[in-house]
């Protein structure tokens, strides 16, 4: 689960530039879409999915 979640978030991380260093393995990248924003992201998904699925069990 931690090897995932790991490479779902080196997938969403910037390139570094050829000037900086190499990140350690311990260092969290930074995302390049607002980064901190996870939790609100990650809930507005959720509620946009439970919110469509309400309504094509309604539909039925």
């Amino acid at each position: 689960m931690r090897a995932m979640f790991d490479s779902l978030a080196l997938s969403l991380a910037v390139e570094p530039r050829p000037g900086r260093r190499r990140s350690m393995p311990g260092d969290w990248p930074k995302a390049h879409w607002l980064p901190g924003w996870g939790p609100i992201w990650l809930a507005a998904l959720l509620g946009l999915a439970f919110g469509v699925a309400a309504a094509l069990s309604h539909s039925i």
